[in-house]
């Protein structure tokens, strides 16, 4: 163990421990960190009798870090050296460092409160910041500050913003700072013509002149598959290349760590990046790229993409061909390139679904995020949204504090919303067992590799019982069958079940129908009704159905992944199944609503829609009644104002009078201004309303009923219909909002002295003078001026244009008449 860098820093690090409680450690690739501190730090006496508990960010890592722990101390697997993961356990009591997968911490965490049997957590890879390690990281400094001042913590990394990290958690750093072996980096600019397995190809060509083994990275195993492919087809020995993915199987991992007697092409994700010491190992082929998880908050959905990796990440991948002797990388893309890449790679906690981590949060005390020490905030929506999804599920309650069925939830170390749909079958044996394989499926990854994109969760879920029930599946009509990633769902399935006390039954039975009701209750919101080639969610969003898709899809399904199109912004069904219409009028019975809106054509129709979310499952017609009208107008006047009804002027010249009787005895007369008819149409004019139809609506006493008898009495003594002419004949007041307006010719108003006014004096009246062929002449309120000031000039204009009509030098003296002289 001298051998490594890390050994003189050792008793550095143990003292800072046991002085300080957290240290910092930033060391290179191959120093010795995962697999010789962990061993150096056993004896120390501060642990007390307490295991050193080691993370790794992923199962694999997880596995080789533990066997090679187990290897150095000449002792299997399971005495000195524990390992837990989501899918191996391998524990006693004699155990010193067991080590786990992140997300095993977490729920100790939440199960134990103080992990009473842990002296010291070691963050290995901490750089990698998924999720699980800033929740940890969390939970452990409110552990340390309330319950386990004892605890100790050890963070790791080869990359990382060391400061302010240091800073943060208050803790001392230690840095190891020796380079293993000379690296030389070289770049791959890329031709014009070139596709990624054909750059990759070129460049693993280059090394051909270098001995050891070469390590390709690659975003994802399409890429890795396509690669493969052209490597064989330039020749290269398909049993020299070898897959490091999530899903390739552990005996075939296993070979990758064997000496063999010719160079292997290692064709990997970024599981290689961290962790993992491959000594034959000298060259790396760096594609730049790297897939990342996003969450989307406009669908409510996972999705991977695909981006440029950081200069962190590509620093990491390069760190794999110095190990253990001089290397060589080459970097597909320009040294330039290299320079302009962002630092680091985006923080998980920024960008992931957050659904799992409101809820661990929730169960340890508060979903407060100020009541935690993070290194970076989570996206503010997709924290609100995840919990608004605990809620719907009954996991949070209405002020997000968590529930008995969320702590429940919490406990299963699946998503929310696969645990919610576990538990709501517990009591359903059958369909519990058709949960636990769903549930099993999603969490571990597809296993079908078809050769068409086949979309059909159903299938899946048979070729699944096939291996339950028979330990064979019937695949190969379908496509290849990843047995790694089928083991994983069956180990999976199995602990699911084992966790509901719920035995494997020898005859799982399930109907067609029943895969869309299970996974209905995980994803009620992605429950979906087609739409052309597409789907309408019950979240409002859409996702398409892929062109070259050869699942049958029907008028609803149930939507369990989507994919992003490569070509623009759309969402294509990854995964889905369907489910009848029936069922989720059943299922979410209490969710549905039912809304109501009119349709007028010649007559008013009542449409009755019947919705589950954005979905309309069923919609109804029918005539409208008399109070489905007066609903549909109450509704039409508050959108659209009084000005709906069109009045008359006979009624718009009523309303004017109401108006203004208020304006002037505001203690006596009621507003009838068009916010205080909208408020009060229920009493004023409801009533009046007898059948589906308004032309013979009384508009004039509905607009009455506002005033008791008495009131309309006296509204019709002080605001009079008519007004006696001095000629004898009774003229029409035209009433507008300011003022009243009387209209009569000219000469049937000679006498008239003075203002007139009504209203109790109040309401001057403004008189239209008319000639006799009824065109204005002048318009006036005082008959004094006017015959005084004005009439002399009006009489001089018209005496000569209408002659035979009297215009009298004195009209307070002459006879009011609207005849002509002739006939007087």
């Amino acid at each position: 163990m001298s051998a490594y860098p890390i050994s003189s820093h050792i008793d550095d690090i143990a003292k800072s421990l046991a002085n300080h409680g957290q240290v910092i450690l930033a060391a290179p690739p191959g120093t010795g960190k995962s697999t010789v501190l962990p061993l150096s730090l056993m004896e120390q006496p501060w642990l007390a009798q307490g295991q050193i508990w080691l993370l790794e960010p992923r199962r694999l890592a997880a596995k080789q870090v533990a066997k090679r722990l187990s290897q150095q101390l000449s002792e299997p697997l399971g005495q000195s050296i524990g390992l837990i993961t989501g899918e191996d356990a391998k524990t006693s009591n004699s155990n010193k460092v067991v080590v786990m997968t992140e997300g095993i911490l977490t729920q100790k965490l939440i199960q134990e409160n103080d992990i009473n049997n842990c002296a010291l957590i070691i963050f290995d890879e901490f750089h990698e910041r998924n999720l699980a390690t800033d929740l940890n990281l969390a939970l452990i400094q409110q552990c340390r500050e309330i319950l386990r001042e004892d605890l100790k913590c050890l963070i790791m990394s080869a990359t990382l913003e060391i400061d302010r990290l240091s800073e943060a958690l208050q803790a001392p750093l230690i840095e190891v700072n020796t380079k293993i072996h000379e690296l030389d980096i070289l770049y791959q600019i890329k031709n014009a013509s070139d596709n990624l397995s054909q750059q990759v190809n070129r460049a693993c060509q280059s090394l051909n002149q270098f001995k050891g083994d070469t390590l390709v990275f690659l975003p994802g195993l399409s890429e890795i598959q396509h690669v493969k492919s052209a490597l064989i087809e330039s020749g290269k020995n398909p049993d020299h290349i070898f897959i490091l993915h999530s899903s390739t199987p552990q005996k075939q991992q296993q070979a990758l760590f064997e000496d063999t007697d010719f160079e292997k092409i290692i064709l990997a994700s970024d599981i290689a990046k961290t962790s993992l010491t491959i000594p034959s190992i000298t060259k790396v082929v760096d594609s730049g790229l790297e897939r990342i998880a996003r969450y989307n908050a406009n669908t409510g959905m996972d999705e991977l993409i695909t981006i440029e990796a950081s200069k962190a990440t590509m620093l990491q991948r390069a760190g794999r061909a110095g190990r253990t002797q001089h290397g060589r990388v080459i970097r597909l893309g320009s040294e330039d390139q290299f320079s302009r890449r962002s630092a680091f790679s985006p923080i998980a906690i920024e960008q992931e679904d957050l659904s799992a981590f409101a809820l661990a949060l929730s169960t340890w005390g508060s979903t407060e995020l100020s009541d935690y020490l993070l290194l970076n905030k989570p996206n503010s929506r997709n924290y609100d949204q995840a919990l608004q999804l605990l809620h719907n599920l009954d996991a949070l309650d209405e002020r997000f504090r968590v529930t008995d069925h969320g702590k429940q939830l919490a406990m299963k170390g699946i998503h929310p919303r696969l645990s919610h749909m576990l538990h709501h079958f517990h009591d359903q044996p059958d369909m519990l067992s058709l949960a636990c394989i769903i549930a099993a499926l999603l969490t571990e990854g597809d296993f079908l590799q078809t050769p068409a994109l086949n979309s059909d969760l159903q299938l899946r879920i048979e070729l699944i019982t096939e291996q339950l029930l028979h330990n064979k599946t019937h695949g190969g009509r379908l496509g290849r069958i990843n047995q790694a990633n089928l083991s994983r769902i069956i180990k999976r399935y199995k602990k699911l079940v084992k966790q509901f006390e719920h035995q494997t039954k020898q005859e799982i039975q399930w109907h067609d129908t029943d895969v869309g009701r299970v996974l209905a209750q995980a994803y009620p919101d992605r429950i979906a009704q087609q739409r052309g080639r597409g789907y309408r969610l019950q979240n409002g969003m859409g996702a398409s159905i892929h062109t070259k898709d050869s699942a049958k899809h029907s008028d609803y399904m149930v939507i369990a992944a989507t994919a992003s199109s490569a070509y623009d912004n759309n969402q294509f069904i990854k995964l889905a199944t369907a489910i009848e219409k029936q069922t989720i009028e059943n299922e979410f019975a209490h969710h549905t609503s039912l809304d109501t809106h009119f349709l007028m054509k010649d007559k008013l129709f009542k449409v009755t829609t019947e919705k589950f979310g954005e979905l309309i499952l069923n919609t109804t017609t029918s005539p409208a009644n008399p109070e489905d009208f007066k609903f549909y107008i109450r509704q039409e006047v508050i959108k659209n104002g009084i000005e709906y009804f069109d009045f008359n002027d006979s009624q718009q010249a009523l309303l004017n009078k109401l108006n203004l009787a208020h304006s002037l005895f505001p203690d006596n007369y009621p507003s009838f201004a068009d916010e205080c008819l909208i408020n009060s149409i229920d009493d004023w004019l409801l009533p009046f309303i007898t059948d589906v139809h308004l032309c013979n609506m009384d508009y004039h006493n509905a607009l009455l009923s506002r005033m008791d008898w008495s009131k309309q009495q006296a509204f019709k003594q002080d605001f009079p219909q008519e007004f006696t002419l001095p000629s004898g004949r009774t003229t029409q007041i035209h009433y507008e909002k300011d003022k009243a307006i009387v209209k009569a010719k000219l000469q049937e108003c000679f006498g008239l002295t003075g203002i007139q006014k009504i209203a109790k004096n109040r309401l001057p009246l403004e008189f239209h003078l008319l000639s006799p062929a009824q065109r204005p002449l002048a318009q006036t309120k005082d008959f004094d001026f006017f015959w005084k000031e004005v009439y002399p000039e009006v009489r001089k204009e018209n005496r000569g244009r209408y002659a035979k009509h009297p215009w009298p030098e004195d009209p307070l003296s002459a006879i009011a008449s609207h005849k002509t002289k002739r006939h007087m």
